[in-house]
């Protein structure tokens, strides 16, 4: 595997063509499996209503131009591992009677196992994430990018910690669903797009005394169509004396005719109930929702099939 240091500074990694083409065929398959069935039917892409950070009201996550989220986790008997239970749900702001975490298919288990066993294979061999703990992925986050309507914005992913950490660097536990000290990885389908890390340095207010983050640095590379990307935790938590951290995001995705596809893997350690959303809008399939709807499947069918 071709590893790719990112830039100096980041312990962060990139594998341009990671993918093979036959695990390529097994991502799109779970790609094309949730979009071709009916909006919020049982295999479908399901609808949420989330109020993010700022917002006043709740707004369909079908409809709001940020990057739309999809949520799986492995089974465990009756419940199912989820991500954000209490964290990333609020930054995302989806309303609990909306929130649905569906049962790891058969291709993403694959794709988690093999995702596994490069990571311990990368650790041993080629002097990797030394110090991180290597862990089976329960949870698979499917984020799709690409602009619903005509007016959207380019900025799809605000910057952001995966994780949160204090101003000293300790892992606040109450506040992560995601496992300490692990690692997350990134799969993309499709179109590239850039992601974009920012440097923050922390520097004391001359009116009020207190330390704030203030942006420093900032760069963009670029996920190609296969790539992996190995976000490691060292990276988001304050160092040398927490004077620095770095943040990531979507800033800039202005292809409209673009539609890129992210397989995100994760250790939780969180768990809920397996049970439908307590608030069905039943399958979505006239009006604006059949304009949506045809308009992803479209996208996914000419551009990554």
């Amino acid at each position: 595997m071709p590893i790719k240091r990112i830039f100096p500074g980041l312990k962060s990694f990139l594998v341009d063509d990671f993918l093979t083409e036959n695990l390529r065929t097994l991502a799109l398959r779970v790609v094309t499996e949730l979009t071709e069935h009916d909006l919020n039917s049982e295999f479908g892409i399901k609808v949420a209503c989330d109020k993010p950070l700022g917002s006043k009201t709740y707004k369909l996550n079908i409809e709001r131009p940020a990057v739309l989220r999809q949520f799986f986790g492995l089974r465990a008997k009756d419940e199912v591992f989820c991500y954000g239970d209490g964290v990333g749900s609020t930054t995302v702001g989806t309303h609990p009677h909306y929130k649905c975490t569906r049962e790891m298919t058969p291709q993403m288990k694959h794709l988690a196992h093999i995702l596994y066993k490069r990571m311990i294979y990368l650790q041993q061999s080629e002097n990797l994430l030394s110090g991180i703990d290597i862990e089976p992925f329960n949870h698979c986050t499917i984020l799709f990018f690409f602009h619903k309507n005509d007016n959207s914005n380019e900025k799809m992913l605000g910057l952001h910690t995966d994780n949160v950490y204090s101003r000293k660097g300790e892992f606040i536990k109450e506040k992560n669903s995601q496992k300490e000290n692990t690692i997350t990885c990134s799969i993309t389908v499709g179109d590239s797009r850039k992601l974009t890390f920012q440097r923050e340095c922390s520097i004391k207010s001359k009116v009020t005394k207190h330390n704030k983050w203030v942006p420093c640095y900032e760069r963009s590379i670029t996920l190609h169509d296969k790539s992996l990307f190995v976000l490691n935790p060292r990276d988001e938590y304050s160092t040398e004396d927490f004077k620095f951290r770095w943040r990531h995001g979507i800033l800039h995705f202005s292809n409209k005719n673009a539609i890129s596809i992210a397989f995100v893997f994760r250790t939780v350690i969180h768990k809920e109930k397996v049970k439908p959303s307590e608030q069905d809008l039943g399958p979505l399939t006239s009006g604006k929702w059949k304009t949506f709807h045809t308009k992803l499947n479209l996208l996914v069918k000419n551009r990554i099939s």
